[in-house]
């Protein structure tokens, strides 16, 4: 195809693939019949939105998308989206023109793209958001205390109400903002 960056999809039983359109970092619904990825967006070119298509190359459609930053690695979360942002005013470019982004923030938003709120706000990065189904909470990985870890957030915790000061607490019982490991 045109682009070195292709969704697609591969018939298990002839092993015939069917390109469904451009885009990378594809993440499956939890029942199969969508398909979440980034890709360079139409309105901003050189930064990316979130999409999501049905897994017969229909309804493509263009999530998430925002002025301000680019949305990148997107996971199902239910119904929901998760992805980490790229501050415009943060990525550089090197000599091959490739963008090398410094992940912000968490943030999730309806799979039909309304509703779109930040779960994380930290001035260390927040990047590769996944959802664990038993906790009902979002981990991802931060530099935090200088130190790549795993935290996580709870996803009944509003935005606002996330402690950033005493992260390493264990405050699973309020949901508020902790290490995955020390839960």
């Amino acid at each position: 195809k045109d682009s070195p960056w292709m969704i697609a999809v591969k018939d298990r039983t002839n092993g015939s693939m069917t390109y469904l359109t451009e885009g990378m970092f594809p993440d499956w619904s939890p029942f199969g019949e969508h398909i979440c990825f980034q890709r360079n967006s139409r309105q901003d070119p050189g930064y990316t939105s979130i999409y999501s298509i049905r897994s017969d190359g229909s309804e493509l459609t263009e999530v998430y998308h925002s002025d301000s930053h680019g949305a990148i690695t997107p996971a199902w979360a239910g119904d929901w989206i998760l992805f980490a942002t790229v501050n415009k005013s943060s990525a550089s470019r090197t000599r091959n023109n490739f963008a090398m982004f410094n992940a912000d923030d968490i943030w999730i938003v309806h799979r039909d793209g309304s509703q779109a709120r930040i779960l994380t706000q930290h001035r260390q990065a927040d990047w590769d958001p996944c959802y664990d189904v038993q906790g009902r909470r979002v981990v991802f990985v931060s530099l935090r205390d200088q130190v790549q870890n795993i935290y996580a957030v709870s996803l009944n915790t509003a935005p606002a109400a996330i402690s950033h000061s005493s992260h390493r607490a264990s405050t699973a019982s309020s949901g508020g903002l902790f290490p995955a490991s020390y839960r």
